[in-house]
C-alpha cells in the first residue's frame, strides 16, 4: 500500500520515541522494563523482523532505505531491552549473517572491483538524496558486534572440544583462564564470519582514487587518527570485538580465517589479475592488527596458530610485492613484516627490511610505497638487533630527506616517529649522517613550530642528537642558532616559543655534564631575562623544566655567572622562584617550580646555604599555605623531605620560627583562622599528601625525611594534631568523618605502610638489578598479606556477575573502573606505572652515587622500626600507638618485633 520510502519514515518516528523510553527506563542494570515500555517493544518487534527478513531489493523502489531504519531499530532493542529481546538473538543472528553474505560479491563487484552492475546499490529518492548501501552495512556491523558479546550465543561462535598437545606452566589466575582457553577453539562458523569481515575490508575504488590524491589522508587513515569512518574501518572494529569477546579463539579465527582468504587469492590471480592483490592486502591488515597478541599465541601454544610463515612469504608477500600497480598492496607487505618480524628468520626479516629501505630511498617509487617502507624500517629498528640493521639507516635517512618535506602536519608525525627510532639505531652511522639530520629537522620544525604534535617527536630527536658524543658539538652548533632565534625573535608568540625552549631542554638533557665551558653563559642569561619579563603559561612552564635541566647538569656554571651588579645565576633563579611562588600566583604555572627548587637543593646545595635556604623555605612554606590543588602541593614537599634527610632539626627550627600563616587547624573548620608556626603548617601537608608524592627518587627521600623527623623525638612535632587519612591501610573507606590524631602516629603509620608497599618491588623493572622483594620473612608475610586481601577484595567486588548475559560487554568497563579505583586508592603508585613520570629515568646516572637512590628502602625501614622497638624511639608500639592501628599494621609491626627477639 506503502512505498518503502514512507514505511521507513515511519519508522523512524518510532525509533526517536524509542529513543526517548530508553531514555526513561530503569538505571539499575536487569532492572524490570515497565509494562508500557515493554509492550512498545513486543508489539513492533514481528514488523521490524519481517522488514529484515525481507530479500534486499535494489534499483527503483528499493527496500534499502527501510531496512536501514529497521536495523537501527533493532540496534536500540539490543540497548535498552535485552530481557525482551533475549530469544531473538539467534533469528536475528541469521538474518544479519544473511544480509552481509547476500550483499558481499554485489559490494565487491560495484565498489572494491568497480565493475559495471545492472542495479546501483544505492537508493536514490525523489529529492535527488542518495541512500548507499554502505549505511546498511555499517547498521548490520553494529547489530552484529553487539551479538558477539552475547553469552546466550557464545556457543555458536566457540565450541568446547579439547585441542591436544597444548603445554602451559602457571599459577593462580593465569593458570586458570588458561586452562579455560585451551579447551576452546573457534566455530566453523566463527571463521567464516570472520572471512566475511575480512573481505569487507579490502580496499575499494573510491579509497585509493582519494588516497592516490593525499597521501596525508592515507597515512591517517592507516594511523587511526583520521576521520574517515568506512566499511573498512566498521569491519575492523567488529573484528576487534571478537577478540575482545573470545580472546585466544577470536584470535585463532583470525589467523584461519586470513589463511582462507590467502587461498582464495592464490586462486584468483589467474582469473583477476588486477584486483587479486585486494584481498591480500586486507587479510594482511587484519592480521597486522592482532599481530603482538597472535605472536603471544604461538609463543604459548605452539600447534594452535596454523600461519607458516615462509609459505605466506613465496606465495603472497613475494607476488604482492611484484604488482607495480599495487602501491598500497606493496606498502603493506613491508608494514605486515615489520609487525611479525620476529616470526621470520632473522636473514628473510633484514633482506625485507633492505628492500623497505632501498623503496624509501627511491624517489621513484610510489609515495604511498614509501612511506610504507619508512613506517615499516621503523618498526625493523624497535624489533632487530641493530648490528643486523645499521647498514641500512644511510637509505632511510636518505630517502627520509626527500620525502619528509613532502608531507603535512596531519601526518609528518607519523614518518616522523619511524624516522627518529632508526636514528637511535647506531651512534656512529648517526654521527656521520647528521650533516643530512641535523639541517632536515629543523627545517621541518621551523616549518611546522607551532604544532605541539610534531614539536614533541622533533624533541625525542634533538635529544637523541644531542646525546650523541660525536654529534653533539656539530648538532649544538647548528640548532642552537635557530633555537635561540625562536626564543629570543618571539615571532610566532607564546605558544611558540614555549615550543622552543623544549627543544632547548632536549639539547642540555643529552649534553654531558658538566655542561661545555661557556654553555651557560651563552644561553642562560638571555632565557632568564624572558623567564621574569613574560607571562606566557606555556614559556613559564616549559622555562621551569628548561631552569631545572641546567642546574642538574651544571649548577657550578650557573652559580659563576654574574651580571654586570654582581648577581649571581643562583641569584636569578631564586628571584624567578619567589615569583612564580607568590601566595595569590597561578598554581598550574608554577606546577613544575618543585622540580626545580628541589634540583636545586640536590644539585647546588653548596650554593644556597644559610640565609638564602632559610630564605627559600620561607617562600616555599608561604605558599604552601594557601595551596589548593593536591598536585602542586605534592610537587614542592620533595623540598623539605630534601632537606630533612640531611638536616632534620635545622629544618624543623626554621619551620617552628616561621609564623605568618593564618590558617584553619585540622578539625576546626568551622572556626576563624588562627596564626600557626611553619611547623604546625607543613607537618599536617606533609601526611595529608604523602601518598601524592610521585617519582623514585621524590618518594624514597621523603620516607627518610619522614624517618629523621619521627626520631627528633621533638614534642613540637609530636604534639601536633593530624588527620587520619581514609586512604591508609586499617581505616574503613566508609569512614565520613576525619579523626584527628598524633603527628607521631599518623608518620608511623605511613612508614609501615611504605613497608607493604615497597617501592623497590615497584620499581624493579624499572631500576636495573633490582630484585623483587618478596623473599626473607617481611615479604614472605606481606605477599601473604597481599593474598589475603586480593581474595577479600575478589569476594566484595561481585558486581559484574558471571550469571549476567552481558557480562563480556562490560568487562572493558569493570576494568576501567578498577584502574580508576586503582588511583583513587594510590594515586602515587598507580601512576608510578604508568608512562607519565619517566623523566626520572633520565636523572638516574645523576643519582647513582647518591645514598639515597641506593639503598633498599624496604629493608631500610624495617631495620628503622626494629631499632625504634628497641630503643623505644618515639615511643613506638605503645598502647597510644595501637590503638589507632589496624589489624594488618599490627601484625607488621609484630612480626618486625619477633625479628628482633
Amino acid at each position: 500500500l506503502y512505498s518503502p520510502e514512507l514505511r521507513a519514515m515511519a519508522i523512524n518516528v518510532y525509533a526517536e520515541c524509542l529513543e526517548i523510553i530508553c531514555m526513561a527506563l530503569p538505571a539499575e542494570p536487569g532492572a524490570e522494563v515497565p509494562h508500557q515500555f515493554a509492550q512498545a517493544v513486543t508489539d513492533w518487534v514481528d514488523v521490524i523482523f519481517g522488514i529484515l527478513k525481507q530479500p534486499i531489493t535494489l534499483g527503483p523502489g528499493s527496500s534499502i532505505v527501510l531496512k536501514i531504519e529497521a536495523a537501527k531499530v533493532v540496534v536500540l532493542f539490543l540497548q535498552g531491552f535485552n530481557e525482551i529481546t533475549k530469544p531473538l538473538t539467534k533469528p536475528l543472528l541469521e538474518i544479519v549473517w544473511s544480509e552481509l553474505k547476500w550483499i558481499l560479491p554485489r559490494y565487491e563487484r560495484a565498489h572494491v572491483r568497480g565493475d559495471p552492475v545492472d542495479m546501483p546499490l544505492e537508493y536514490i529518492n525523489k529529492d535527488g538524496e542518495e541512500t548507499s548501501i554502505d549505511s546498511y552495512i555499517f547498521t548490520l556491523l553494529d547489530i552484529l558486534s553487539r551479538l558477539c558479546r552475547k553469552k546466550l550465543l557464545r556457543d555458536i561462535f566457540v565450541s568446547t572440544e579439547s585441542i591436544q598437545g597444548q603445554q602451559h606452566t602457571g599459577n593462580g589466575a593465569d593458570a586458570d583462564s588458561a586452562k579455560k582457553s585451551k579447551h576452546l577453539r573457534p566455530t566453523q562458523f566463527l571463521v567464516e564470519l570472520v572471512c566475511l569481515l575480512i573481505s569487507y575490508c579490502q580496499i575499494t575504488t573510491e579509497m585509493s582514487d582519494l588516497w592516490e590524491r593525499d597521501i596525508d589522508l592515507y597515512i591517517a587513515d592507516e594511523d587511526e587518527e583520521g576521520f574517515s569512518f568506512n566499511v573498512r574501518v566498521a569491519s575492523q572494529e567488529v573484528l576487534e570485538s571478537i577478540e575482545a569477546a573470545f580472546g585466544n579463539s577470536g584470535r585463532q579465527a583470525i589467523v584461519d580465517a586470513s589463511v582462507r582468504c590467502f587461498d582464495q587469492c592464490q586462486a584468483a590471480r589467474q582469473q583477476d589479475p588486477t584486483n587479486w592483490w585486494k584481498l591480500a592486502e586486507a587479510a594482511l591488515l587484519v592480521l597486522g592488527n592482532f599481530a603482538e597478541s597472535i605472536s603471544e599465541l604461538a609463543a604459548a601454544h605452539p600447534g594452535l596458530v596454523q600461519l607458516s610463515m615462509p609459505a605466506l612469504l613465496e606465495d603472497i608477500l613475494k607476488p604482492l610485492s611484484e604488482v607495480g600497480t599495487a602501491p598500497f598492496g606493496q606498502g603493506r607487505v613491508f608494514v605486515f613484516a615489520s609487525q611479525f618480524s620476529g616470526e621470520f628468520p632473522p636473514d628473510v626479516a633484514v633482506s625485507i627490511m633492505e628492500a623497505a629501505g632501498r623503496t624509501c630511498k627511491d624517489n621513484a617509487a610510489h609515495p604511498v610505497a614509501r612511506v610504507s617502507a619508512l613506517r615499516a624500517c621503523g618498526n625493523f629498528c624497535r624489533h632487530l638487533d641493530n648490528a643486523l640493521i645499521e647498514r641500512f639507516i644511510p637509505d632511510i635517512v636518505e630517502g627520509s630527506t626527500t620525502l619528509l618535506p613532502q608531507l603535512s602536519e596531519d601526518s609528518l608525525h607519523v614518518a616522523l616517529n619511524a624516522f627518529y627510532h632508526a636514528i637511535k639505531t647506531s651512534v656512529d652511522v648517526t654521527a656521520r649522517l647528521e650533516s643530512f639530520i641535523g639541517p632536515l629537522v629543523l627545517d621541518i620544525w621551523q616549518k611546522f613550530r607551532a604544532d605541539a604534535w610534531i614539536t614533541n617527536i622533533i624533541s625525542d630527536i634533538f635529544e637523541v642528537l644531542a646525546s650523541n658524543p660525536k654529534a653533539n658539538t656539530a648538532f649544538q652548533q647548528r640548532a642552537l642558532p635557530v633555537i635561540g632565534n625562536a626564543i629570543f625573535g618571539d615571532e610566532d608568540g607564546d605558544e611558540s616559543v614555549g615550543f622552543a625552549i623544549d627543544l632547548l631542554t632536549s639539547l642540555i638533557q643529552g649534553s654531558p655534564s658538566p655542561l661545555p665551558s661557556g654553555y651557560v653563559q651563552t644561553i642562560f642569561p638571555p632565557l632568564i631575562r624572558l623567564l621574569m619579563s613574560t607571562k606566557g603559561h606555556d614559556v613559564l612552564q616549559n622555562g621551569e623544566l628548561c631552569l631545572k635541566k641546567l642546574v642538574e647538569k651544571d649548577a657550578a656554571q650557573i652559580a659563576e655567572w654574574h651580571d654586570e651588579a654582581g648577581a649571581s645565576g643562583i641569584d636569578y633563579i631564586i628571584q624567578f622562584i619567589t615569583v612564580l611562588l607568590q601566595p595569590d600566583a597561578s598554581e598550574s604555572v608554577a606546577l613544575f617550580m618543585g622540580d626545580l627548587v628541589c634540583k636545586l637543593v640536590q644539585r647546588g646545595s653548596q650554593y644556597i646555604a644559610g640565609d638564602t635556604l632559610v630564605g627559600l623555605i620561607d617562600i616555599i612554606t608561604a605558599r604552601l599555605a594557601t595551596a589548593r590543588t593536591s598536585t602542586f602541593i605534592a610537587s614542592l614537599l620533595p623540598f623539605y623531605g630534601q632537606i630533612a634527610a640531611s638536616h632534620p632539626r635545622e629544618l624543623v627550627n626554621a619551620l617552628a620560627n616561621w609564623s605568618t600563616a593564618t590558617v584553619k587547624r585540622p578539625g576546626e573548620e568551622n572556626l576563624p583562622d588562627c596564626r600557626v608556626s611553619g611547623l604546625e603548617l607543613i607537618i599536617p601537608i606533609m601526611c595529608d599528601h604523602f601518598n601524592d608524592i610521585h617519582g623514585y627518587y621524590n618518594t624514597k627521600v621523603s620516607t627518610v625525611a619522614l624517618c629523621k623527623l619521627y626520631e627528633l623525638e621533638d614534642p613540637r612535632i609530636y604534639n601536633i594534631l593530624v588527620k587520619e587519612n581514609p586512604m591508609v591501610r586499617g581505616v574503613s573507606k566508609q569512614q565520613q568523618q576525619p579523626v584527628l590524631i598524633p603527628a607521631r602516629v599518623r608518620i608511623a603509620r605511613l612508614i609501615l605502610s611504605e613497608i607493604v608497599n615497597d617501592i623497590e618491588t615497584l620499581y624493579s623493572k624499572r631500576i636495573a638489578g633490582r630484585p623483587f622483594a618478596e623473599d626473607g620473612p617481611i615479604g614472605d608475610f606481606i605477599a601473604s598479606l597481599n593474598r589475603s586481601r586480593l581474595a577479600g577484595e575478589s569476594d566484595e567486588d561481585s558486581e559484574f556477575d558471571d550469571d549476567d548475559e552481558d557480562s563480556d560487554e562490560f568487562k572493558g568497563l569493570e576494568n576501567q573502573i578498577n584502574l580508576l579505583s586503582e588511583a583513587l586508592d594510590n594515586p602515587r603508585h598507580f601512576f608510578e606505572n604508568s608512562d607519565e613520570f619517566d623523566d626520572e629515568e633520565n636523572d638516574e646516572e645523576m643519582l647513582q652515587n647518591d645514598e639515597i637512590y641506593k639503598t633498599d628502602m624496604r629493608n631500610y625501614l624495617v631495620e628503622f622500626v626494629r631499632h625504634c622497638l628497641e630503643a623505644r624511639i618515639g615511643k613506638f608500639g605503645d598502647s597510644e600507638m595501637l590503638g589507632y592501628l589496624g589489624d594488618d599494621e599490627k601484625a607488621l609491626l609484630q612480626r618486625v618485633s619477633q625479628m628482633s627477639e
